[in-house]
């Protein structure tokens, strides 16, 4: 409980959290900058499953004009509407990840600001929070889940493949219906 400032008032504070306290007066090191990336990644994850569904509309409306089903054609006007909205959704989701990775970077800074701060107390509670300090770093590093995945496994990119995909099959299914194989 006293990692998250949740001590009683009348309890004396470990050597960890006056070390703490003297390495900043206006901020009280808990390590909050973990609880953010946290955070962060958690609620980009359930944002990156809503980016599914504006194209999984652009696919059905691509494959609804496909001339399988009627004789309709493709005006340039309902193209760029597609793309336009199709450029929307990628254009927020890179957005979302860039502002991502600017809060990783700059918590980064100041956990290695924090880092350089304790190379100056020698005792017991500074190295416990060193050691707390480089677990946080590395667990900030190596997160890869929301706005922090790969670019591969991010579901923008995975969403402008459906409508690729459903154009594909029916530009599939329109040769075989012609060709009448």
């Amino acid at each position: 409980m006293a990692k998250f400032g949740l001590r009683p008032k009348d309890s004396e504070p470990d050597p960890v959290e006056r070390l703490r306290k003297d390495l900043d007066g206006k901020h009280e090191y808990f390590l909050d900058e973990l609880l953010d990336i946290r955070f962060i990644s958690e609620h980009t994850k359930a944002v990156g499953k809503i980016v599914y569904y504006p194209f999984l509309l652009l696919a059905l409306l691509v494959f609804a004009r496909s001339r399988v089903f009627d004789d309709w054609d493709k005006p340039i006007g309902l193209v760029l509407i597609l793309l336009l909205s199709g450029g929307i959704a990628l254009i927020s989701t890179w957005l979302l990840r860039r502002a991502a990775e600017t809060a990783r970077q700059q918590i980064l800074e100041q956990l290695n600001v924090m880092l350089r701060a304790l190379c100056l107390y020698r005792d017991e509670a500074a190295r416990i929070l060193e050691k707390q300090t480089l677990q946080a770093i590395e667990e900030i590093r190596s997160n890869r889940q929301g706005a922090f995945m790969s670019i591969t496994q991010e579901p923008a990119v995975q969403a402008v493949m459906l409508p690729l995909g459903g154009w594909g099959m029916q530009e599939l299914l329109k040769y075989f219906i012609i060709v009448g194989l």
